[in-house]
């Protein structure tokens, strides 16, 4: 059920056409993209291979501040009762908070909807 959702939106076939974008024009990067109302942040494929390490595909427990103890997070961390927490791959989120301290990363996405 869930993949004929997905299926039916534009997101997979979006956030694959902006990673290729990324790889190809982007390497060690990302680009930023507004497709009607969604905002993407899509990350090069060479920044993940470059950047990962023998622990890469490990789940971590997504925390409720970033690095720079920013409350980036904290929307993602309102569970009712018994939920399981949110998990997300160790290296992805090592590489999201570093870009997203880049002043160039936040001058792209400052013009994404809020």
């Amino acid at each position: 059920m869930l993949a004929d959702f997905l299926a039916s939106t534009p997101l997979l076939s979006e956030s694959w056409r902006l990673c290729n974008l990324a790889t190809a024009n982007s390497p060690q990067s990302f680009v930023v993209d507004q497709v009607g109302s969604i905002g993407y942040v899509a990350f090069s494929g060479t920044l993940f291979v470059s950047g990962s390490d023998p622990s890469f595909k490990n789940l971590v427990r997504l925390p409720v501040h970033d690095v720079a103890g920013n409350d980036l997070f904290v929307p993602l961390h309102d569970q009712n009762e018994g939920e399981e927490p949110v998990m997300v791959q160790g290296a992805l989120l090592r590489i999201f908070e570093n870009i997203y301290s880049d002043p160039s990363f936040q001058n792209q996405v400052s013009f994404l909807p809020r």
